[in-house]
């Protein structure tokens, strides 16, 4: 689910395209829940500046995904209120 933020009257923030990218791509390596956050600005963007930002998000995201592979989390033993 993403949350797009106001940027300013009748446009709001694009970035959840980024992150949702972002998450389709470290998801099988999650263990558990996750949260992206992100935030991009760049002073009149250009449409290749734009599409960089896609294989950067890529690459990005692959390089996440290798680091959680190599770190997996012990499961926690969990106790519950009686």
């Amino acid at each position: 689910q993403s949350y797009r933020f106001a940027s300013r009257p009748g446009h709001h923030h694009e970035e959840y395209v980024l992150t949702e990218r972002l998450g389709k791509i470290i998801q099988p390596a999650l263990q558990g829940n996750g949260v992206i956050i992100a935030g991009v600005h760049v002073n009149d963007i250009t449409s290749e500046q734009m599409q960089a930002t896609f294989k950067m998000t890529d690459e990005l995201g692959q390089q996440i995904k290798k680091w959680l592979l190599a770190r997996p989390v012990a499961k926690p033993h969990e106790t519950f209120a009686k």
